[in-house]
C-alpha cells in the first residue's frame, strides 16, 4: 500500500503478542524503527537496488526505476522507510510518483532495504543535532549565519544522505557552506514539488 508522499513523521510503536512474530515495521534489538518517507537519489540507468537484507552483499529483490520525465519535469521514486541499521533502510513500498496527473505506480511492495547514501528529502527543522533528542547538543543552526559568514540563503535545505533513524528522528548530511555537516532532525519533507511547511515544525517531544 502506498504510503502519502507528504506526512509527518511518526514514532513506530509495536505491541504484538507473546510467540508471534513482530510487524514488519517494528523495532528489533539490531534494527531501529522509524516512519518516513524519502526520495531516491540514484541516477543509475538501472535503478536503485532493493535488497533482502541491511548489506550490499544481500541479495537484490526489486530495484527503484532511475528518475523520469513527467510533462518537462524530472520525478523519482519514493520509499516509505520503517526502520533502519547500519546505514541501510528498511522499506515496506515504493512507488514513482507522477505530480503533473496526481498518478503514483507502485514498483515494490513487501519488506526490504535500500542504502542510505541513495536518499534525500529536504530539511525542515532549521537545525542538526548531535543526537535523537531536543535535549542533544545542536550540531548547526541555520537561522544564524554561517561560519564564513555568507548570506543565510546559501543554505541547502536538501539533505544529501540518510545515516539512521529514530523514532521520527533522522540522521543525515546536510551541506552549509561547502562543508557537509552530518546530524539529526525531524520532520524531513519528502515532496518534490513543494515545501511541507516550512521552518520549525512541531516539537517532536
Amino acid at each position: 500500500m502506498r504510503m502519502p508522499a507528504v506526512f509527518a513523521a511518526l514514532p513506530v510503536l509495536a505491541a504484538f503478542e507473546m510467540g508471534a512474530a513482530p510487524p514488519a515495521h517494528a523495532a528489533t534489538a539490531d534494527i531501529a524503527g522509524c516512519s518516513l518517507t524519502a526520495i531516491s537519489s540514484d541516477r543509475d540507468p538501472n535503478g536503485l537496488n532493493i535488497r533482502a537484507g541491511p548489506s550490499a552483499d544481500s541479495e537484490v529483490i526489486g530495484r527503484i526505476p532511475p528518475p523520469r520525465e513527467i510533462g518537462g519535469e524530472e520525478f523519482a521514486g519514493e520509499v516509505s522507510i520503517t526502520g533502519s541499521r547500519d546505514g541501510w533502510f528498511r522499506i515496506d513500498d515504493a512507488w514513482m510518483p507522477d505530480y503533473i496527473w496526481d498518478d503514483y505506480k507502485d514498483v515494490f511492495d513487501g519488506v526490504g532495504w535500500v542504502s542510505g547514501r541513495h536518499l534525500y528529502a529536504w530539511l525542515e527543522a532549521l537545525e542538526l543535532r548531535s543526537g535523537p533528542s531536543l535535549s542533544a547538543s545542536i550540531v548547526a543552526d541555520f537561522t544564524k549565519p554561517n561560519p564564513t559568514g555568507k548570506p543565510d540563503e546559501t543554505v541547502d535545505l536538501r539533505i544529501r544522505g540518510f545515516h539512521a533513524c529514530l523514532g521520527n528522528w533522522v540522521e543525515v548530511d546536510v551541506i552549509w557552506s561547502g562543508a557537509v555537516l552530518r546530524g539529526w532532525t525531524y520532520g524531513t519533507c519528502p515532496s518534490q514539488v513543494t515545501t511541507c511547511g516550512g521552518g520549525h515544525i512541531p516539537n517532536p517531544e
